[in-house]
């Protein structure tokens, strides 16, 4: 759809941007991937559409978030803490960067500044599911799985038809070692989306804990080949790539 109103509005800076976005976030290869784009061609597509967009408007807050989630994607976080610093000096009520701002800090390392960040985040948009999924998972990284648990109940009327909710609840489960609810969570949430790659080997880590190793399998993402010749024991593939 982004595409066709690209083709059409070549020179609209949201349009431009959120194509941008879209396929930067469709990058795949890694764990919570929302799809299989190679990052190489993710980059290549992205970079000259926010190139444009800002030329067009070099003060559209959107362009520079974007620009500090494709920053940050490829490790760069300090120079994606420039670009989300100026998006949200640009506009302070743009909630994604706020969020991407605090998954930057947290992959810096700086803790506090990303609990503040992603606070920012949940102010403007206090039902939005992403932000507090970052939120759980720290919760959880902390072992405070009361509040992680409080959370996720406080989401569930407002997201319990959604594959997100399910996967965040499927994560709890598991790792509280509740590995049959944990299973029938993570299938609820596939069921609801199956093409989103995160989703699938949510469920396969699931399976794998209960020791169905052959069910597993398949549900791991294409291009996640190396955990899949990894639990086929097919070592002589698996080590040269690792």
């Amino acid at each position: 759809m982004l595409e066709g109103i690209v083709a059409q509005e070549p020179d609209y800076p949201p349009a431009l941007t959120s194509l941008a976005e879209v396929v930067v976030l469709l990058r795949g290869g890694y764990w919570n991937a929302y799809g299989e784009v190679d990052p190489d061609e993710a980059r290549a597509i992205a970079a000259p559409l926010l190139q444009r967009a800002l030329q067009i408007d070099p003060d559209f807050a959107d362009a520079f978030a974007v620009q500090g989630l494709t920053l940050y994607s490829d490790g760069e976080y300090q120079q994606a803490e420039l670009a989300l610093r100026r998006a949200v000096e640009l506009n302070p009520s743009l909630s994604n960067a706020w969020n991407w701002r605090s998954i930057t800090a947290r992959g810096d390392g700086r803790l506090d500044d990303a609990e503040r960040y992603i606070g920012e985040a949940l102010k403007i948009d206090p039902l939005w599911l992403t932000p507090n999924n970052n939120v759980m998972f720290s919760l959880a990284s902390q072992w405070r799985m009361d509040e992680a648990f409080a959370l996720l109940e406080r989401l569930r009327p407002f997201h319990q038809d959604t594959a997100g909710f399910h996967n965040m609840d499927a994560f709890l489960l598991r790792e509280t070692g509740q590995l049959a609810a944990s299973n029938s969570a993570a299938k609820r949430s596939y069921e609801l989306d199956p093409d989103t790659p995160s989703i699938g080997l949510g469920l396969a880590f699931s399976y794998l804990l209960l020791q169905d190793t052959e069910t597993a399998i398949e549900f791991v993402p294409p291009m996640m080949g190396i955990m899949r010749t990894y639990l086929m024991g097919t070592w002589e593939e698996a080590l040269p790539e690792l």
